[in-house]
């Protein structure tokens, strides 16, 4: 997958705190800053999961073994190919 340019608009003190950072680190500003995108997207992420778990788990009682559901469901399937 190639790569794009993306503009952000950035406050002038973050993005001389960005540039000073990198800087000291030695650290490129577009590769810091797709790492640092990619986490928090993740963080976001676990977070919705998060909630949605705390919202669902009432339901987990009733919930089926994953494999029992696939192994069901593959059941189902072939019933409907032999038809």
């Amino acid at each position: 997958m190639g790569t794009i340019s993306f503009a952000v608009k950035l406050s002038e003190d973050v993005r001389k705190k960005l540039k000073e950072f990198c800087d000291e680190r030695g650290l490129k500003i577009g590769a810091f800053v797709e790492k640092a995108l990619k986490e928090q997207m993740e963080r976001e992420e676990m977070i919705e999961d998060a909630k949605e778990f705390a919202l669902l788990r009432h339901e987990e009682p009733h919930a089926s073994d994953y494999k029992d559901y696939l192994k069901e469901r593959r059941g189902k399937e072939k019933k409907k190919a032999r038809v």
